[in-house]
């Protein structure tokens, strides 16, 4: 049962749970090596997620509440890349640097969950996520893989149906070596191409 095994957690690590009510059900561990109590408590973190539940750090106690709820939750807030890991859940608040949140929020927002929260603001030019640490450094990475110094005029999100959006990328940047001389002559703007495996899309 579950509520057994936040006892045996608790005692091993020292940690204070408050448990919601709704927080139900029955797990299945297996482990076929010996675990520090660190190692204890990331493992416990897993199952909770597993299991659509979430762990909140408050006041040196930890509730653990239904994923559903949980990001209307106090959670600890990051300022820039988080530092934590796992699936503890935290709240990041990163601002862009060069490219637009408008841009951006189309390519992220099918990576994340249902349960997390994700918003834009655009007058700032700000992305506030609340999901597990883990999830939330993923999507930073992504962000900062795309937000680059180098001015775009416009971006596009195009999702493929049948063909992969790896092949069809590369066939396409070849197609634009082909013509880049003539481009420059011309001087027109600069084309970009990249493939987003995970959502099957193009970035143009």
């Amino acid at each position: 049962d579950i509520h057994a095994l936040i006892n045996t957690v608790s005692e091993i690590t020292g940690r204070n749970f408050i448990v919601d009510p709704r927080v139900k059900g029955r797990v299945t561990i297996v482990s076929r090596k010996n675990l520090d109590p660190e190692s204890i408590y990331n493992v416990f973190l897993s199952v909770l997620d597993v299991h659509n539940i979430v762990a909140v750090d408050a006041d040196g106690m930890t509730k653990l509440i239904p994923k559903a709820i949980a990001k209307q939750a106090a959670s600890p807030t990051n300022f820039g890349k988080p530092d934590l890991s796992g699936d503890e859940q935290i709240t990041e608040v990163y601002q862009l640097s060069y490219g637009s949140v408008r841009d951006i929020v189309p390519i992220l927002k099918p990576l994340l969950p249902p349960t997390s929260h994700f918003a834009a603001h655009t007058p700032s030019n700000t992305i506030i996520i609340t999901d597990t640490a883990s999830n939330i450094q993923r999507i930073i990475s992504i962000i900062q893989r795309l937000d680059q110094e180098e001015p775009v005029g416009d971006t596009h999100v195009i999702y493929l149906r049948h063909a992969q959006a790896k092949d069809v990328t590369g066939l396409l940047n070849d197609l634009i070596s082909s013509r880049r001389k003539t481009a420059e002559k011309e001087g027109n703007a600069k084309i970009s191409i990249q493939a987003h495996e995970a959502t099957n899309s193009l970035i143009v």
